[in-house]
């Protein structure tokens, strides 16, 4: 078995984790940022931060009062490799 390369997105909030190979995460990553910008708007006043790049990085949304409504972030982990 050689190495893979995985994505590992972890719902702060929550403390769950998923796991994705890079060529499910791409579309899963430009997903998330549109989720997160519409939880946003949806806040009428809140805020977003996007930091990071497609290999690690992290999304934070506040609602108006300053409450974190949605918190994730993600790295990427080489796994496998020969036994």
């Amino acid at each position: 078995m050689g190495t893979q390369l995985r994505v590992y997105l972890r719902d702060i909030l929550s403390g769950e984790w998923i796991s994705y190979s890079t060529e499910d995460w791409l579309p899963q990553y430009y997903a998330r940022i549109n989720d997160a910008l519409v939880q946003q708007q949806l806040t009428m006043g809140g805020t977003i931060a996007i930091t990071g790049t497609p290999e690690q990085g992290r999304i934070t949304v506040n609602d108006a009062d300053r409450v974190i409504i949605l918190d994730m972030d993600w790295r990427t982990k080489t796994i496998g490799g020969e036994e």
